[in-house]
């Protein structure tokens, strides 16, 4: 897999943990974007979108849990 496809196996998993049963859940799966500190080396949160662009739900990382997913980032080569 390349690091987008692994990005992405690992956003739809968390949008289909979180947001399954919104009426938006199909366009979620492929309408986001990640919020990356690159200067404190976190993730802060994905955004959702609709098919308009607009941004519906904003998820926010815990704050234990950010660089976690900084380094997973790192590690598939989606941060450098």
């Amino acid at each position: 897999m390349t690091p987008l496809e692994k990005l992405k196996a690992f956003t739809q998993t968390i949008i289909t943990l979180n947001y399954k049963d919104n009426s938006h859940f199909e366009t979620f799966l492929d309408e986001w974007e990640w919020t990356i500190d690159y200067h404190t080396c976190r993730v802060k949160e994905l955004k959702l979108f609709n098919k308009e662009q607009d941004i519906l739900i904003t998820h926010i990382i815990e704050y234990t849990k950010q660089r976690e997913y900084y380094d997973y980032f790192s590690k598939i080569k989606i941060c450098n």
